[in-house]
């Protein structure tokens, strides 16, 4: 049975060195808290300077010049934090992109049809998107918003001790405001993102069905269709910013709570005598800075239930069961003997037993659905098994490193399409340190040359999306030829019949004529039957038939009957 790996995990946030950021980032978060204080101090001094008589008051310059230093010391500051937090967000992600990229190519194939392209594009771009501003203007800004806070309460203490209790008190009853308001914040997180995705994959269909609506007379349907998507998505985030605004509100109430409470119970100490006006000024001032760190807090705090909604999807994508063979020993050198022990594939096929010698061609038929495609994939371990074993050379595929084993097994099919690149790219993609040589070797054995001297600049063509400029029977050939460059033990071919040109059948008869190594072909088509040594006939889950090609050809299976082949007349007085 295939082992199939779950768990992967996000990268650690303190890890490769991010932990050092936060730790500066506290750092400098304390060096605005000493600027802040010492911001105070001169504007308490400078303002008793004004209004009571002190010998020990600074110069009206030395005070100037404090705050020209303390101005350009914060801006520096400023600069470092966000220079630093920008750098945290962006290395995180690069991170978290590989983990989630290699978690989508160890994926079978059969989970990665089942993700819709919106919801995958959702998770590298949106998801990674709200995992970098919650590092860069959540956990960053939070090492230096909390140090402010504290440093402006300590200040306020020092300044005027009832005073700092009243703003202490009117800050923590804004925090819990906040925290109330959490639960409905993320529910509207939840709806706006469902909303994106469903649009996502909506307009990911369409895309690829553009053709198809128009030749159908649906433009009119789908538009609409299009628009209630587009109104769903509108609601949802018109919902999720009046609860946003809403929370970030909140701080600015705070600031103006805090500066009526300073400034009535300030005046009423300052006609008792208990302090001086430059107190009250000094305490309106550290009041009023401390609305920027607030304000700062409550889009942490919606970053960060941002964070969590993103953060849970990702690790459910991590959770998906993944074919994770590094940690197998690598396939050994072999001939290229295949034998399927038992095999079940998850239902689409059961108990299929059958042997290939090396150097063999099998071909493989059956109706279609019968499990032609799903049998190669699982023997290019591209699907997991369910049950039984495949073994080449008498070694399992599914314990052995997933690497070897594609170099030995090579697959063409259709659902394996081109990339973009050039042509040669394509033609090198399973042996990049091929030759000159072998590649021409291989382009003329595919009828590939004629091809490519028609193109604007040869092997070095670009193609684009779709395989374009290319038509489908020239890349069904260049698929062919991409799979015969491995050099593999055992070539699986899954070639669409009806995509098949003139050419590109002269190229699989030459292939089959050559038997560059063992082959299992997967047809509907009986001109290959000449070129088989056995068939294998796949029929309600079952390998039916596994006979030589030539009681095929005589007509005396079902095979036979499947592929049109009819059993040849006896002349007329033989007896029968």
């Amino acid at each position: 049975m295939e082992k199939q790996t779950t768990g992967r995990a996000l990268p650690s946030v303190l890890a490769e060195g991010r932990g050092w950021s936060l730790f500066r980032l506290a750092l400098w978060g304390l060096a605005q808290s000493a600027v802040t204080a010492a911001s105070v101090w001169l504007i308490r001094r400078a303002s008793d300077g004004l209004f009571v008589a002190d010998a020990s008051s600074p110069p009206p310059l030395g005070i100037a010049l404090g705050f020209v230093g303390l101005a350009m010391l914060a801006a520096t500051l400023q600069f470092l934090n966000r220079t630093e937090t920008q750098s945290l967000g962006q290395r995180y992600v690069a991170a978290v992109r590989v983990v989630l990229f290699r978690q989508l190519l160890a994926l079978p194939l059969d989970t990665l049809r089942a993700r819709r392209q919106g919801h995958l594009m959702l998770r590298f771009l949106g998801d990674l998107g709200s995992l970098r501003r919650w590092l860069s203007h959540g956990i960053a800004p939070l090492t230096t918003v909390f140090a402010s806070l504290l440093g402006g309460v300590l200040a306020l203490a020092h300044l005027h001790r009832p005073l700092a209790l009243a703003v202490g008190g009117v800050l923590c009853l804004t925090l819990l405001l906040v925290l109330a308001a959490g639960p409905v914040l993320q529910s509207r997180v939840r709806l706006a993102r469902r909303r994106r995705s469903q649009l996502a994959g909506n307009l990911g269909e369409k895309f690829r069905s553009a053709p198809l609506i128009r030749l159908g007379n649906r433009a009119e349907r789908e538009v609409a269709r299009l628009a209630q998507h587009n109104q769903q998505l509108v609601t949802a985030l018109l919902s999720e910013t009046r609860c946003a605004t809403l929370v970030r509100g909140l701080p600015l109430l705070c600031a103006g709570l805090s500066n009526g409470v300073v400034l009535l119970l300030g005046l009423g100490a300052v006609s008792s005598g208990q302090t001086t006006p430059g107190t009250v000024i000094a305490a309106m001032v550290v009041t009023g800075m401390l609305s920027a760190p607030l304000g700062a807090l409550s889009r942490v705090f919606e970053h960060w239930q941002r964070y969590r909604v993103a953060r849970q999807k990702l690790q459910s994508f991590l959770d998906l069961p993944a074919m994770d063979g590094d940690r197998f020993p690598r396939l050994r050198p072999g001939p290229g003997h295949l034998e399927l022990a038992r095999l079940d594939l998850d239902g689409v096929l059961q108990d299929i037993s059958a042997s290939m010698a090396p150097g063999e061609i099998i071909l493989l038929t059956g109706a279609n659905g019968a499990g032609k495609s799903t049998l190669l994939q699982a023997i290019a371990r591209l699907r997991p098994v369910a049950g039984g074993a495949i073994r080449l050379d008498a070694q399992d595929l599914a314990h052995r490193d997933g690497a070897s084993v594609h170099r030995a097994v090579a697959l063409a099919s259709a659902e394996l399409p081109l990339v973009q690149g050039s042509v040669d790219k394509n033609l090198r993609y399973f042996r990049a340190g091929a030759d000159a040589a072998q590649v021409d070797r291989i382009c003329t054995l595919c009828r590939l040359q004629s091809t490519l001297a028609g193109l604007p600049a040869g092997r070095g063509t670009r193609l684009r999306e779709g395989g374009q400029p290319l038509t489908v029977g020239q890349q069904q050939r260049v698929i062919l030829a991409r799979a015969l460059m491995a050099r593999p033990r055992l070539l699986l071919l899954d070639l669409a019949d009806a995509q098949l040109d003139i050419e590109g059948r002269e190229a699989l008869q030459a292939v089959l004529a050559t038997r560059p190594c063992g082959i299992i072909l997967a047809t509907q088509d009986a001109r290959w039957l000449s070129h088989a040594d056995r068939v294998w006939y796949l029929a309600d889950g079952q390998l039916r038939e596994d006979l030589p090609a030539a009681r095929v050809l005589a007509g005396e299976a079902l095979a036979a009957r499947h592929l049109g082949v009819t059993p040849p007349q006896r002349e007329a007085g033989k007896p029968g």
